[in-house]
């Protein structure tokens, strides 16, 4: 779960990582909120549009691909993301790039069958 207003309580949070904490996640089965608290799923409306920068060969089977994101869309070393099609596919990527306004780098390799 993740708070969209109010206080969490620390213990809801104990064991969350830091930038989760930060994100206000918690965890719904230890949370005794003293006052009002309004929650959503974790990642419900987490989305943003993305427009291809670039694309490159880095080996026969693994690409560059620089997105183009709004330069308030925040990220940080190691966290991924998951690009998803109209027609509903999704594939995860992690981000290897530093954080930076408005870029967002992956590595992307192809796999058989896309799987």
């Amino acid at each position: 779960m993740q708070a969209t207003s109010g206080t969490v309580p620390a213990r809801a949070q104990q064991g969350l990582k830091e930038s989760w904490r930060e994100q206000g996640h918690l965890l719904a089965c230890v949370c005794a909120p003293e006052s009002d608290l309004a929650v959503c799923a974790a990642g419900e409306g987490a989305s943003a549009p993305a427009q291809i920068e670039r694309v490159g060969r880095l080996a026969a089977d693994v690409l560059s691909v620089h997105l183009t994101v709004a330069p308030e869309f925040v990220f940080r070393a190691g966290q991924f993301l998951t690009l998803r099609r109209a027609d509903v596919l999704a594939r995860s990527y992690s981000i290897a790039s530093l954080p930076a306004g408005g870029s967002i780098g992956l590595h992307v390799r192809q796999i058989p069958a896309g799987a």
